[in-house]
Formats: C-alpha cells, sequence, structure tokens
C-alpha cells in the first residue's frame, strides 16, 4: 500500500496534470463542452495528490527547516 502511495503521488500527479490540460485543450479545439464535467473528478484526485505531496515535502524538508522549525530532534 504504501508503494502504490509513493508511486501515486510521485510522478503521476505530474502526469495527471499534464493530461488533464492536454485533454481540455483537445476539448477546446473540438468546442465539444459537454464532456468537460468528466474531468472534475479528475482535478479533485490531483488536488488531493498535491495536499499529500505537501505534506510530505512538510515532513522531510531540509535540515535547517526542521531545525528552525522545532521539527529536529
Amino acid at each position: 500500500m504504501k508503494l502504490f502511495l509513493r508511486i501515486l503521488t510521485g510522478s503521476f500527479s505530474i502526469a495527471l496534470t499534464v493530461a488533464i490540460f492536454l485533454s481540455i485543450l483537445i476539448i477546446a479545439e473540438m468546442k465539444s463542452w459537454t464532456y468537460l464535467w468528466l474531468y472534475v473528478p479528475l482535478f479533485l484526485v490531483n488536488y488531493e495528490i498535491e495536499k499529500i505531496n505537501l505534506k510530505k515535502k512538510k515532513q522531510t524538508g531540509s535540515y535547517k527547516y526542521r531545525r528552525y522549525t522545532g521539527l529536529y530532534d
């Protein structure tokens, strides 16, 4: 499960972001805005993944960050 989350929150979020924006550009070119609501769940998933990534970055910050914020033991 941890490996799955690590893969999901790693390069997958970047790929998901690129895929969302490319698909929106394609939809805009085709002018079929009726399918745009299909991408709303993808935006929500990407937002949750980015929140997890921010939490990870705060936990595994640099030595200076951990020392000055009191996280360093």
